[in-house]
């Protein structure tokens, strides 16, 4: 019904962006999937919601771009509903059906993909993951090196 655009949106496009990220909560994981092509489902309304904002932020010539980058941060796989057995017809349906950005509906689209803590490559895939630490390309706790010893900088 267009509330929460009005509410949450619209206050922000008179503001000039170079692109958007888009995390999309797991709630839409029960609804149809379908085809942006047929116009059905959550395939058409993620090609709607890209050329929607697209459309509303470049109204005015010179600011934003009409094909600025526009990122969709997939569904963890894990989670309350992310484990769903429709998580592969969500993630096909976050590229507007095509499984791949961008694509032909979506020019200038690109996929971030999410884990969560949960996930396989979560705690459980190691050490630093059980503890939230950094790590080193090897694996292991990564222990950042003191400054090494002289003048302060600026002398």
């Amino acid at each position: 019904n267009g509330q929460l655009f009005a509410k949450m949106v619209l206050p922000y496009v008179d503001m000039t962006v170079k692109g958007w990220i888009w995390y999309q909560g797991e709630n839409n994981m029960g609804g149809t999937k379908g085809s942006s092509l047929e116009n059905i489902g959550y395939s058409c309304e993620q090609r709607v919601l890209v050329e929607g904002w697209r459309k509303v932020w470049s109204r005015v010539q010179g600011t934003t771009d009409p094909e600025a980058p526009f990122g969709i941060v997939t569904l963890a796989s894990s989670g309350a509903e992310g484990a769903d057995a429709a998580m592969g017809a969500m993630r096909i349906a976050q590229t507007s059906g095509f499984g791949v950005l961008p694509s032909p509906q979506l020019p200038n689209t690109f996929l971030a993909q999410a884990y969560d803590l949960d996930d396989q490559w979560g705690p459980a895939a190691g050490p630093c993951f059980s503890t939230y630490e950094c790590c080193d390309k090897n694996g292991e706790p990564f222990v950042p090196k003191p400054p090494p010893p002289g003048p302060p900088s600026g002398a």
